[in-house]
């Protein structure tokens, strides 16, 4: 996967990306993404209505 794109950690303690808990550069990261792409239930419930996700 990373030969295809950049692949970056949240820096959360929690299974997914729970806006609260994400690192200051991982944040900058997704504000500055095209796109998003996550899997897994815990960052479909973290990101659902956080703005990152439609």
């Amino acid at each position: 996967m990373d030969r295809l794109c950049e692949v970056a950690s949240s820096g959360s303690p929690a299974p997914g990306a729970v806006p609260k808990f994400l690192s200051p550069g991982f944040r900058e990261f997704l504000n500055s993404a095209d796109i998003i792409i996550s899997k897994g239930q815990g960052n479909y419930e973290a990101l659902s209505g956080s703005g990152l996700s439609p």
